[in-house]
């Protein structure tokens, strides 16, 4: 078992986001796995990009956004999940007035294979 409680340190700023990891491979025993809470600021996005062979699953905890994955957009709520799959160029964006919430699952991480 592992327990990891709320805490508010080890945000690592983002250009329009912020990401906090939660899990990384070792603690997962398994490499490339990766889990993350990440933030969007109200009136901001996070920019189009891809990944070469992660594969994202977003699952929202609050607030509310939009995602452009493959050039179709989903509005996304809590308790909304939605994938990317490696090449899928995708974009957050938060219109709203609160900040949007997610938690990201990823499978064959490496943390040179985002493509802005």
């Amino acid at each position: 078992m592992k327990f990891i409680p709320h805490h508010d340190d080890g945000w690592i700023e983002g250009q329009g986001y912020r990401k906090q990891p939660l899990l990384l491979p070792a603690d997962l025993n398994c490499d490339g796995a990766l889990v993350q809470i990440v933030e969007i600021p109200p009136h901001t996005s996070c920019p189009l990009h891809h990944h070469n062979h992660q594969t994202e699953v977003f699952h929202i905890i609050e607030g509310e956004g939009r995602m452009t994955i493959g050039g179709k957009t989903v509005h996304l709520k809590p308790g909304d999940t939605v994938t990317t799959e490696p090449g899928e160029r995708h974009e957050a964006i938060n219109a709203s007035d609160k900040t949007w919430r997610y938690v990201v699952f990823k499978t064959n991480w490496s943390a040179d294979d985002s493509v802005w």
